[in-house]
């Protein structure tokens, strides 16, 4: 149901970082998946006057920041993920300008997935945090290959581990990982 092609609509904001636009870019380069922006009022915030014309039937991804790292609008996610959520889009939330100031309650947003980057909270660079619905976490396929992602291996195939593991290829950034963890503490 999430395969993105040359009808997928992908919904991003004219505020976001670059980490919130270039992937989405290079996907719709890759499948053909239209790109569509929600715009800017005078005020800095979200133009959701459009709400229903921007989010359609043909969104798959709805991607936007909790919180602008150039303007600091708090963003209205209750009403994009409503409407996210009515035509079966998934909702991405970009909290990291938000996760050093503010409380994140992942149930309370009511995303389908919630990243944020350490070095914004003081963490090492280079690690971070994904949090996703577990269902969707277990249907996605993992994106790189190494140890610690594998169940079972042998000549012919290959059987990964559950989520977060099969994720997680190679090596952990452990010493990032402690960092991170003291960050957050």
């Amino acid at each position: 149901p999430y395969r993105v092609d040359h009808e997928t609509e992908i919904v991003i904001t004219e505020m976001e970082h670059h980490s919130n636009i270039v992937p989405w870019q290079l996907l719709s380069q890759r499948t053909g998946a239209k790109l569509k922006w929600f715009g800017l009022t005078d005020e800095g915030r979200l133009d959701l006057s459009n709400l229903e014309e921007i989010i359609t039937p043909k969104a798959k991804i709805v991607s936007f920041v909790l919180v602008s790292n150039i303007l600091g609008t708090v963003n209205p996610v209750e009403a994009i993920v409503r409407r996210a959520q009515e035509v079966g889009a998934l909702v991405l939330i970009d909290a990291s300008q938000a996760a050093p100031h503010m409380v994140l309650d992942v149930q309370a947003l009511q995303a389908d997935f919630v990243a944020f980057t350490g070095h914004k909270m003081c963490a090492p660079t280079g690690i971070g945090v994904l949090w996703g619905r577990q269902e969707l976490l277990e249907d996605l396929p993992p994106f790189l290959g190494g140890g610690e992602m594998i169940e079972t291996v042998s000549m012919h195939s290959s059987t990964y581990a559950p989520a977060p593991h099969k994720f997680e290829a190679g090596t952990p950034p452990i010493a990032q990982a402690v960092g991170l963890g003291a960050a957050v503490d």
